[in-house]
């Protein structure tokens, strides 16, 4: 009796478990495309969905929910089109032909990437746990959005170095290998050379996720400025007094960055003012 007590509240438990884990939202990645319509009524849908990787078909949706400390000027309207959300979509709770879409993650494409191919897939990136003593090395894996399929590569090419002039290579480059929360998303396909090429990259938002350490505050001799290092996360770091005799040396010209970027100046350990061109979406560090 006891025995047979036991498997029933066994079995109970895992039918709970199911029935509400069924339940459960899934969350995919889409990429946002914005429709200019003009509306007279509600509700007045002016977003597209599509489930990268698959050959779903687009998804109304009616309204968005974003999650708290993000910029959402930055992913409404003709902004959506640079967009992709990951997250759930939900039945519109007013009851209309339309959806809701709840928000987790938000991403933005990099502007000046190159044009996309219709071979071009939507990747994320991580070690294949491969090291090798030789080139050319499958040490990373391009993974699959949505569809969760891995290849292991032997490089990941971005357009932006080509691209952008004054571009943070050592930013993107970390973007890759951060946590699977906050990586970059890249739209590219793989070649016969087992390398990927990029037409261009999505980044998180906010970026950075965290604010910047805070720094010390110098009080630096006369002849001497301070001056900064800038960590792989666009933040200052290493402040130090350097002697500013040779900055009449530094050369006078101040560089343009391309449309969607700004220029982010800072004083480097030469004392010579040092050039980023830094996407207008990107949180301002310093």
């Amino acid at each position: 009796m006891f025995k047979n007590s036991i498997i029933t509240f066994i079995f109970s438990i895992i039918s709970i478990s199911i029935c509400f884990g069924s339940q459960l939202p899934t969350n995919y990645y889409y990429k946002v495309t914005h429709v200019p319509i003009y509306c007279i009524t509600t509700p007045c849908s002016q977003y597209r969905v599509h489930k990268v990787n698959t050959q779903d078909p687009e998804i109304v949706i009616e309204n968005f929910v974003f999650p708290n400390g993000v910029e959402q000027n930055y992913f409404l309207l003709e902004e959506a089109d640079t967009a992709i959300f990951y997250g759930t979509v939900t039945a519109n709770r007013n009851g209309y032909n339309v959806n809701d879409f709840k928000v987790k993650r938000v991403y933005k494409q990099l502007p000046q990437g190159n044009a996309m191919t219709s071979t071009d897939k939507y990747y994320m990136f991580g070690s294949s746990g491969i090291a090798c003593i030789t080139t050319p090395c499958p040490s990373i894996s391009a993974i699959l959005l949505n569809i969760e399929s891995t290849t292991n590569v032997n490089d990941v090419k971005q357009p932006y170095e080509t691209n952008v002039p004054h571009f943070d290579t050592n930013w993107l480059f970390q973007k890759q290998f951060e946590s699977v929360e906050n990586r970059l998303i890249g739209v590219g396909a793989i070649n016969s050379n087992g390398e990927v090429i990029l037409t261009s990259s999505f980044v998180r938002l906010p970026d950075p996720i965290s604010s910047c350490p805070a720094l010390p505050l110098l009080k630096c001799q006369g002849g001497h400025v301070t001056t900064y290092q800038r960590g792989s996360n666009r933040c200052l770091e290493n402040p130090t007094c350097s002697n500013d005799n040779d900055t009449r040396v530094c050369a006078l010209y101040i560089p343009v960055c391309p449309t969607g970027y700004d220029l982010v100046p800072y004083t480097s350990i030469s004392t010579c003012p040092t050039y980023y061109c830094d996407a207008y979406f990107l949180t301002k560090t310093y």
